[in-house]
């Protein structure tokens, strides 16, 4: 795919400030053709980001919120990035002063993560980065490290050299000190932050010294990620939190996971459905349920089953919160853990017998907002989507279209029932039966995701098959130029990426910029940038 030359930064400034001054509109840059007609000619990340960027400066006022901020930055286009994120940060109502430091604050990591790939030392970096705080180093760090913290890469990541290594690693010496003189309540989180820089370097001495540093908070207890109690020691991580203040539940999920002593890993699951079982009030029936879910995953059959059939049992007994969900956490429960589908269908059915009759009905106080009626806030709708996702596991399709009939917000309840995990026979059903309750646009985008999820991973032969022939379908039909269409091009391109059909990506990647063209909007323009920009990038 050929690139255009970028604009060089004085003409984009000289642009953007003509732009500012109010000479440009949004309708005026498309009827001059800058750089539209570029892109008619041949569609590219350049010219799709170019126009955005015009567009998005052209208008009187900018959206609330535009994610393609953070593509700019990601593309490497700060200067841009910030332009618009100031205005943004104008929208909210913020002065001068204060938009220019949150727009600063905002794109530190990026500014940071630039200077350093540049070949510049952490100082000289830290020195020309506005509002640079512990965060900011931890984001950027992590991008250095390949994480990927601003989202997923269709690419691995080349593993970090010596140089990142020791870059690294004085990131997180600069974090503890800024730790060490910040805010107090920021304090904990950084330095955990810092530790688990050290440990993915390997340095588990360091890591713990790092850790050692936090004060004790018992109204705060401290939860390591996954992949530093990985290097610490679950034992040493149970230790550490226990002297900052406590032992959660979750860290104590966490320890089971990590644990590679099977009798440790299941007494920390125990000691977890305890603390979930024996809230104040009422039970976290949410985390019963995810303990019981935890102990399946990690091979503890026996555990799990019991687990998830005593979460059951404190439904059917116990105080909860609200009516509906403590069932369908024992449902979901007994599924992970492989119970009957007998059992499975009887806790189903107890939690649509708890349905209140009337969507008026009163379930529950909010500290904020006061009386929960049923049928608002959105409970009624995730409580039916969440009985059809169960009800689909275990093949019951007319369960399924009952709780589907008349569902709000259609789309989000489809994506979320008709999953990968489903046999041949029922994901047929459901996607011919989603189908009238969707629009063309939405159909389309459920099974353009389905098939990019497919993509990545390893799926059977038939949902191979199906990916490619609907990635096909798709590229083949009518140009989609609806709110959906840059993330259903999006989805087969990554088919095509997939699967090494260089035709599908390709088809993919021209009907993506001829969307976003035929929006005239900025966000449609930079996220279809952006994506081509990494396609690019990454070689594909």
């Amino acid at each position: 795919m050929m690139k255009s030359a970028t604009l060089p930064f004085w003409a984009r400034t000289g642009l953007v400030l003509s732009i500012c001054a109010g000479l440009l509109y949004a309708g005026d840059t498309w009827r001059r053709g800058i750089p539209s007609r570029a892109c008619e000619r041949a569609v590219t990340s350049d010219c799709l980001t170019d126009l955005g960027v015009q567009t998005a400066l052209a208008q009187r006022s900018v959206p609330v919120y535009l994610p393609g901020v953070a593509t700019l930055a990601r593309m490497g286009r700060i200067d841009d990035a910030a332009l618009i994120e100031r205005r943004l940060q104008r929208r909210y109502g913020r002065s001068p002063d204060e938009a220019d430091a949150a727009a600063d604050r905002n794109l530190a990591s990026h500014r940071i993560t630039a200077a350093l790939r540049q070949g510049g030392s952490l100082q000289s970096a830290l020195a020309v980065t506005p509002s640079v705080d512990a965060g900011g180093i931890y984001i950027a760090a992590l991008d250095l490290l390949g994480r990927s913290p601003y989202g997923p890469s269709s690419k691995p990541a080349d593993p970090p050299d010596t140089r990142t290594k020791q870059i690294v690693a004085e990131m997180a010496a600069e974090m503890a000190r800024l730790a060490a003189t910040g805010p107090e309540r920021a304090r904990p989180g950084h330095l955990v932050d810092a530790a688990e820089l050290l440990a993915a370097l390997g340095q588990r001495a360091e890591a713990l010294d790092i850790l050692d540093q936090i004060a004790p908070d018992p109204d705060t207890p401290l939860t390591l990620p996954a992949d530093l109690v990985r290097v610490i020691g679950a034992q040493a991580a149970l230790d550490i939190c226990r002297k900052a203040g406590g032992i959660s539940p979750q860290m104590l999920l966490i320890a089971a996971a990590t644990e590679p002593d099977a009798t440790l890993s299941m007494t920390y699951l125990d000691q977890a459905f305890a603390a979930y079982a024996g809230r104040d009030r009422w039970p976290d029936f949410d985390g019963m349920a995810r303990t019981a879910q935890d102990s399946a995953a990690l091979g503890h059959a026996d555990q799990a089953l019991h687990l998830a059939r005593t979460t059951a049992q404190t439904a059917a007994s116990g105080p909860s919160i609200f009516p509906v969900f403590p069932h369908i956490s024992a449902a979901r429960a007994l599924s992970a853990a492989g119970a009957d589908i007998t059992e499975v269908r009887a806790e189903l059915d107890l939690a649509e017998a708890t349905f209140p009759g009337n969507p008026d009905s009163i379930v529950g106080y909010g500290i904020v907002s006061g009386p929960i009626p049923w049928g608002t806030f959105g409970m009624e709708a995730q409580a039916r989507r969440e009985l059809a996702y169960l009800r689909a596991r275990i093949g019951d399709l007319d369960g399924v279209l009952r709780l589907m009939d008349g569902i709000d917000e259609p789309l989000i309840a489809w994506t979320e029932v008709v999953g990968t995990d489903l046999p041949p026979a029922m994901w047929s059903a459901l996607l011919d039966k989603a189908k009238p309750a969707l629009s063309v646009e939405d159909d389309t985008y459920l099974r353009a995701r389905l098939a990019a999820e497919i993509s990545r991973s390893n799926a059977p032969s038939w949902q191979v098959d199906w990916a490619k022939s609907t990635g096909q379908d798709i590229v083949q039909s009518d140009l989609m130029r609806g709110e959906r269409a840059i993330y259903i091009y999006v989805n087969v391109a990554t088919v095509g990426a997939a699967y090494q059909d260089s035709k599908l990506r390709d088809a993919a990647f021209a009907r993506l910029g001829a969307s976003a063209l035929a929006t005239r909007r900025s966000g449609p323009l930079l996220f279809a940038g952006f994506e081509l920009w990494q396609a690019e990038k990454d070689g594909l």
